[in-house]
């Protein structure tokens, strides 16, 4: 992607456990890139970690909405 110069953003829902691990990624708004939604995807759940979010004191599961953004230096 970086060779054909390739930037997009990619906005996704992120199922989150009481563990903070991501256990599920929702494209909601496709790059136009299929390579970038998939890497998206794929980096999140292999990498990401979260502070578990609390209700009533406990760790509960959670879901986090954002855009990760693919650019050139």
């Amino acid at each position: 992607m970086r060779q054909r110069r390739l930037q997009g953003c990619v906005g996704v829902r992120i199922a989150v456990s009481p563990l903070g691990t991501p256990t599920a990624v929702d494209i909601t708004r496709p790059s136009g890139h299929a390579e970038f939604d998939s890497a998206t995807r794929s980096w999140i759940l292999r990498h990401w970690r979260f502070r578990p979010a609390t209700a009533a004191g406990r760790a509960v599961a959670s879901t986090v909405t954002t855009t990760v953004r693919f650019t050139l230096n």
